[in-house]
């Protein structure tokens, strides 16, 4: 990325930081989407990942500057998700769109729960590896991407987090270090589509808006 740019990334982050929700809105809504999904057929098809897991790893709590919140679910479990996510329409819940990959696959859908950002990300398994999309919007400084994302394979178990019951990759480690290097250190301005080391791809995004 042109170091321009780069540092013009950075700074944007910055003061988005300043008008995102506060922790106490994200913790708030991290306890209600878990206590809906709970509730229905999509319990324990789900787990944390992202900022969310390195919260649960280093802290045992959502990290603070964090403002969104991110869950992976199995592509096979699309139709039901879906399902899920009409039943829970207007329980605190409003759902804001899905991304649509280069194929023509839907591989994220956002919400928003009590006005926190809630994101699902379809994952799959492909030989020994786990695999997602994410995905850049358009903004002035960066055009469109969808970028492909791989893991080593995981397995999965349930843990307590805000005394809330969700499944999280058993040897989070693995998973950590694959996105975030040394994990155990603060990273106050880690970009997922500049910083992660789980990227394996990245393309001009022809679904993208």
């Amino acid at each position: 990325m042109n170091p321009i740019i780069y540092f013009v990334e950075r700074v944007t982050r910055r003061v988005n930081k300043l008008f995102a929700p506060s922790p106490v809105q994200v913790e708030a809504a991290f306890k209600k989407s878990l206590q809906l999904l709970n509730q229905t057929a999509m319990r324990s098809r789900f787990w944390i990942c992202g900022g969310v897991l390195l919260g649960y790893a280093r802290e045992r709590a959502i990290i603070r500057g964090d403002t969104d919140i991110d869950f992976h679910y199995w592509v096979e479990d699309e139709a039901l998700l879906r399902d899920v996510l009409q039943e829970l329409s207007g329980q605190g819940v409003e759902y804001a769109g899905c991304y649509i990959n280069n194929d023509g696959q839907v591989t994220q859908h956002v919400l928003k729960v009590l006005g926190v950002k809630v994101e699902f990300f379809a994952a799959w398994r492909n030989t020994d590896c786990i695999e997602w999309y994410c995905y850049t919007t358009r903004h002035w400084n960066r055009p469109v991407r969808q970028f492909l994302n791989r893991i080593p394979d995981l397995q999965f178990e349930p843990v307590q987090f805000y005394g809330v019951e969700v499944l999280k990759p058993l040897d989070h480690d693995l998973y950590l270090k694959a996105l975030y290097g040394d994990w155990r250190k603060p990273m106050p301005d880690y970009t997922y589509y500049v910083d992660s080391g789980a990227i394996v791809s990245c393309q001009p995004w022809r679904n993208g808006w």
